[in-house]
């Protein structure tokens, strides 16, 4: 199935992705940089990977928030 696509909406949609330093809240981001870091992790190279840094990341934001 075939769908018109607005040439304009694709390039703002470019642009909005290109252009973002960090993909979500900020704070959330940096503190996802430390950890990284601290763990001494490294960047996913393909989707598996990254879903695990994901849930690495995710438990470890979830374990700090619980002590606060």
């Amino acid at each position: 199935m075939k769908h018109i696509v607005d040439e304009a909406e694709i390039e703002v949609c470019s642009q909005e992705c290109a252009n973002r330093r960090c993909p979500c809240d900020e704070t959330v981001y940096e503190l996802c940089e430390m950890y990284v870091i601290d763990l001494q992790l490294t960047q996913p190279t393909n989707a598996d990977e990254a879903c695990e840094l994901y849930e690495v990341l995710g438990d470890r934001v979830r374990d700090d928030v619980s002590v606060l």
